[in-house]
């Protein structure tokens, strides 16, 4: 029981860590993008270790949605640099489009 509870707060840490990562380093997207990826780990194993192996299929939705959502992310963050040049958030502006 010990040991379920470890790694409950384990995956919390890693969640606060994301949220950290997201909310220090908003300047660059990639550091967004790869901040909300440790979010969705952290949620999916955590997921993963209370459901058990009773709801296989809802578990296999969150990370279909998560792979949805990384996909999304990596096009725009393409798109971004392409027509912009960098990631850099401060260096986007609406009247350039």
């Amino acid at each position: 029981m010990v040991l379920l509870y470890s790694l409950v707060l384990l995956y919390f840490v890693g969640y606060v860590f994301g949220v950290f990562v997201v909310v220090m380093s908003f300047k660059h997207i990639l550091n967004v993008l790869l901040g909300f990826e440790v979010m969705m780990i952290s949620v999916y194993c955590g997921f993963c270790l209370l459901v058990g192996s009773g709801e296989v299929c809802l578990v296999g939705v969150l990370l279909a949605f998560s792979g949805c959502g990384a996909s999304l992310g990596v096009g725009l963050l393409v798109s971004c640099i392409r027509g912009h040049g960098s990631d850099y958030v401060g260096g986007l502006s609406v009247y350039k489009c």
